[in-house]
């Protein structure tokens, strides 16, 4: 976590007066600026009226770059600055990457100093690394000092990435969309989404830093006319029963306890006297000589640990701290005990060290300065661990299933190393694990507010170990082989499994999603959880359900066959970009998964083909010379490093845009997938239109993205709803309604809830639904008409079995089949349904090959249906009796699908 609580004392305006005074090193005149890269800016209205303000500038240059990200180094300059703290670059010594002489070491030190500011880990920084967007909030929350409004407010807010914002994060970004200081961002499905791991821009910190600057009050008031409705409503809960006020207390030895009230008492419960850090009260007795006295028995105490007493379960305000056990003169040999009855003290202190040798312990409210043991003699007890801070390790060689729990409790390293049997953890509150190393079985459960950063599964794991993870959980590392590990829910956004953990099975649920995933090693992924990017470096992984995104690694060939659901598949690597819109002299933004060359050429260069080494060797030549000619960009690229090239005006053509698109060929001249649709600008005042539509259909549902030279956004004050028709062939026209239509970037995406039986379509659109985001230009009208999607062919029986049937010869083989739609030009045509001989079809076919089809129908080799109706999806059959037993496809000639058939003896 990047910031911790802080309480400013500074009014919004000087806050972010002296943020943009500082954020910025060269700046143009702030009530005269007229920034030229603005006009697509979300936060343009903002920019310009703190400029205005004097607030706030650009560079010298005219440029705003409101699309700049900002670092860690140049943030801890900004808060440094605004809190008036003077720089300490002494204080930033154990981060190994601040240099005692760069400029930003006296603003690091300085946070460390006050506690404004932590590593990344106990000796890294990170100064270079970039401020994300939740990072972002959580400072804009904690200068307006609604921090601990924050933690205390039920918030309840429906984002499709709630779960991948940090749990430090959580409660500020969700109080910061109550006020409105944060905006989701759509998705395709209406849905919205936050990208808390989204570099921060500088227009974001515009559009905050406005907000604040003019809000401030409106934003505090509305935080304070919520607590104190709920301050009102819990006054008027507590009950009018007084009681004694507790005076004073007192270690009288390291067993017992006095406790005086304020007048006299008529009885004593040791049941009502309790005490915190592990004391427990075994006796009281009322003072004969003065009854408002009462001496309590305790359990030993241990020296210089503070105890808070409660009595009849209300916090009394008052501490003791414990008293050392005197020391005896004799030996043990001539105490006459037998060593049988003696045992250890239920908490025991060494130094800095504290050690809990008996279930059922509390500690609470401490700072361990050194480590914190719960022994083996704890059994399979119970332990809590309640706002307590371990500043060395944490060894957990004890406690069963019903829990080790840390609530609000703050941690640098455990380590799970119980021999006999599992123990449980369970994470609440706002605990903070840095890292977490299970040697042997383990259940870990965390609760919403809590971070485990790191979870260690150890190479010391015995084989067959099982390990249950519950929760969010940031990084998950596998060290061991043969073991089990199991997510029933949450989410991981990282799991790493080493090139030795071969073996393992992990066991997934519907509730659980990894977001990344990196395997070196052959394991398998049950379950139907979620996998949303997983690279494969290692043959022999398989996995009940393929991730949404899979690509090999840098020395694994892409033939490399990935067993899903009992399927063997093999997967391209493909480079992701980050921008798909740009105009000349910006950069296009890309990384790749592995070490190679990349290209960015128009589409009028031929890209060459996966999986042929002697194409791509030829095409080679002609790539490098159009990047020699200034029409394609090349450069050397290495794993996961970002890369980007420059634009010029050399890329466009009289149009004023082309497209182009990017691939990488590797090290072993293997060819990625290709990313297309990157659309290269003369600048920013090029007039909006659209470039291609593409139609999807899934399950009858049929949609249309329409894609456009430049990102759109939809014209404010008219309702597109009003202004999108979508029609059927043989159906009423009907218009769209908002959560049908929806924008990505530069896609305008339509798509109507309802399944439609015809498979023919359209879409009308009216001129103005959207606009350029700097509103310069808007969208024309669209009548987009006769649609249509490929027929569809769906096995009934047999069954499909890695995308293949195999039956025995003389089964009679049930498939459903729908044909292309039917135009004005083709209305006398019947699509057929042929089943063939794999060779003969191998290299593709089309309604030409129909009388050569024909004909090995006739000589007995090959069958073939009629489809009759409408075109939609009917039930047909195919007998393949007295058919040679080899491998056919079944084919839907107009429409295009196809499936494989062996048949067997």
């Amino acid at each position: 976590m990047l910031f911790k609580s802080v309480r400013s004392k500074i009014s919004a305006f000087l806050i972010f007066s002296m943020l943009a005074s500082t954020f910025l090193p060269v700046l143009a005149s702030g009530a005269e600026a007229e920034f030229k890269d603005i006009a697509e800016s979300y936060a343009q209205r903002e920019i310009m009226s703190l400029a205005e303000a004097g607030i706030i500038s650009g560079y010298e240059d005219g440029y705003f770059q409101p699309r700049k990200e900002m670092t860690r180094a140049e943030l801890a300059k900004i808060i440094a600055l605004t809190m008036g703290l003077k720089e300490n670059a002494n204080k930033a010594v154990m981060f190994k990457d601040v240099d005692a002489t760069s400029w930003y070491a006296g603003y690091v030190g300085s946070l460390v100093e006050h506690g404004i500011a932590q590593g990344t880990s106990e000796t890294s920084f990170s100064p270079d690394a970039k401020v994300t967007r939740e990072e972002l909030v959580v400072f804009f929350i904690r200068a307006l000092g609604l921090e601990n409004a924050a933690n205390q407010a039920a918030v309840e807010l429906n984002l499709s990435d709630i779960a991948y914002i940090s749990s430090w994060a959580k409660a500020d970004v969700l109080l910061a969309f109550q006020l409105g200081l944060a905006n989701g961002i759509e998705n395709s499905d209406g849905t919205l989404r936050f990208d808390p791991k989204n570099n921060a821009e500088r227009q974001a910190l515009a559009r905050l830093a406005y907000e604040i600057s003019i809000n401030k009050a409106k934003f505090v008031d509305r935080v304070r006319e919520s607590g104190d409705k709920k301050a009102t409503s819990t006054e008027e809960a507590v009950t009018a029963t007084e009681l004694p006020t507790v005076s004073n207390i007192l270690a009288v030895d390291n067993t017992s306890v006095e406790v005086t009230f304020g007048k006299s008492v008529e009885s004593a419960d040791k049941a009502d006297f309790t005490f915190d850090n592990g004391l427990n009260v075994t006796q009281a007795d009322i003072d004969a000589g003065d009854k408002s006295a009462v001496l309590l028995t305790t359990t030993a105490q241990m020296e210089n640990v503070k105890y808070k007493l409660f009595y009849k379960g209300k916090d009394t305000g008052k501490t003791v701290f414990g008293v050392a056990a005197p020391v005896s003169g004799g030996s043990s040999s001539d105490s006459g005990s037998d060593s049988s009855d003696l045992r250890l003290p239920s908490v025991v202190t060494d130094g800095d060290n504290v050690t809990i040798n008996e279930p059922g312990v509390t500690l609470s409210d401490m700072v361990i300065a050194g480590d914190l043991i719960i022994s083996k003699s704890v059994g399979n007890g119970e332990v809590y661990l309640k706002n307590v801070t371990v500043k060395g390790k944490t060894y957990v060689y004890g406690g069963g299933e019903n829990s080790i729990h840390l609530e609000n409790a703050v941690m640098l390293t455990v380590i799970v190393d119980k021999k006999d049997g599992t123990v449980r953890l369970v994470a609440s509150g706002k605990t903070v694990v840095q890292e977490m190393v299970l040697q042997t079985g383990a259940k870990v459960e965390t609760n919403n507010g809590t971070s485990i950063n790191n979870v260690t599964l150890s190479n010391e794991l015995p084989s067959g170990t099982r390990i249950t993870l519950s929760g969010g959980f940031e990084t998950v590392n596998v060290n061991a082989s043969g073991i089990k590990i199991e997510l029933p829910s949450g989410s991981i956004q990282n799991v790493n499994v080493a090139s030795n953990a071969g073996g393992t099975v992990m066991q997934t649920s519907s509730e659980s999603t990894i977001v990344k995933m990196i395997l070196n090693a052959a394991v398998s992924i049950l379950g139907q959880g979620t996998i949303k990017d997983a690279t494969i470096n290692a043959a022999g992984v398989t996995m009940d359900k393929a991730p949404t995104n899979m690509t090999v690694g840098n020395d694994v060939p892409i033939d490399t066959p990935i067993n899903i659901g009992g399927c063997e598949n093999t997967v391209a690597f493909r480079p992701t970009v980050e921008n798909l819109v740009v105009n000349v002299g910006e950069a296009v933004y890309a990384t790749s998964p592995r070490d190679g060359v990349m290209y960015l050429v128009p589409y009028s260069i031929k890209v060459p083909a996966a999986n042929d080494d002697k194409g791509v060797a030829e095409q080679i030549p002609y790539l490098d010379a159009a990047v020699a000619a200034g029409a394609a960009k090349k450069a050397t690229v290495q794993t996961g490093v970002r890369t980007w090239f420059e634009t010029t005006a050399s890329m466009i053509n009289s149009n004023s845009n082309i497209y182009y698109r990017l691939f990488v060929i590797d090290k072993n001249m293997q060819v990625s997938s290709t990313v297309t649709n990157i659309v290269v600008l003369a600048d920013g005042k090029t007039p909006l239109s659209m470039l291609t539509s593409s139609i999807s259909s899934t399950a009858g549902y049929k949609s249309v993205t329409i894609l456009y030279n430049r990102d759109i956004m939809f014209v404010p004050g008219k309702n597109p709803a009003e202004t999108v028709t979508f029609s059927a062939y043989g159906k009423p026209d009907r218009y769209l309604d908002m959560s049908e239509i929806t924008i990505d970037r530069n896609k305008l995406i339509l798509r109507p809830k309802q399944p439609v039986a015809s498979k023919q379509f359209g879409y009308r659109i009216a001129s103005g639904i959207v606009q350029t985001l700097d509103g310069n230009f808007k969208s024309i009208a669209l009548d987009i008409t006769n649609l249509s999607t490929s027929g569809t062919l769906e096995m009934v029986s047999p069954g499909l079995v890695c995308k293949k049937v195999t039956a025995k010869v003389g089964t009679v083989l049930k498939f459903k089949a729908s044909s292309n739609s039917v135009s004005k030009q083709e209305s006398n045509r019947q699509d057929t349904v042929y089943l063939l001989l794999n060779d003969m079809i191998a290299s593709g076919y089309s309604s030409l090959d129909r009388p050569k089809f024909d004909e090995q129908v006739a000589k007995g080799f090959g069958r073939k249906v009629s489809l009759t109706g409408d075109g939609s999806a009917q039930e047909y059959e195919i007998d393949t009796s007295n058919l040679p037993a080899l491998t056919y496809r079944l084919v839907l000639v107009f429409g295009g699908p196809s499936i494989t058939v062996e048949l067997t003896e």
